[in-house]
């Protein structure tokens, strides 16, 4: 499933949303929280729009595996940063250490061919010229 398509109205309304003061949570809102200021209700529909509005807001909103929700860049403090980067450091090795599981194993039970077909191996008269 692809993620929705979402507005540059929708981008601003994320902004707008998380501009308001947050006493709990440290400044972070949920997708459920957003998506209830935004639309009025918080279903998965919505959550995933408040996903993607965050995520075509680029760097000015921050959400990383692991991170309490949403919050705007400029709000964040320096150990958050560090944390965000640091999380998807970990996420980033993780997925490169299962993609290289899944190819060494696929190699293993599929191993390369190397038969070069016959149609392409070069004539004689060809190999006289090297």
């Amino acid at each position: 499933m692809s993620a929705p398509v979402v507005t540059v109205r929708e981008v601003e309304q994320l902004v707008q949303a998380l501009q308001a003061e947050r006493k709990e949570d440290e400044g972070w809102a949920t997708a459920d929280v957003l998506a209830m200021e935004i639309y009025g209700k918080n279903t998965e529909t919505k959550k995933r729009r408040v996903r993607a509005a965050a995520n075509s807001a680029g760097d000015g909103v921050v959400s990383y595996p692991g991170s309490p929700g949403y919050k705007l860049w400029r709000r964040c403090s320096v150990d958050e940063l560090h944390a965000c980067l640091a999380s998807y450091n970990a996420q980033t090795l993780e997925m490169r250490r299962r993609r290289d599981l899944y190819r060494m194993r696929l190699h293993r039970e599929n191993p390369a061919s190397f038969r070069e077909p016959v149609e392409i191996r070069p004539s004689t008269e060809q190999l006289a010229l090297l």
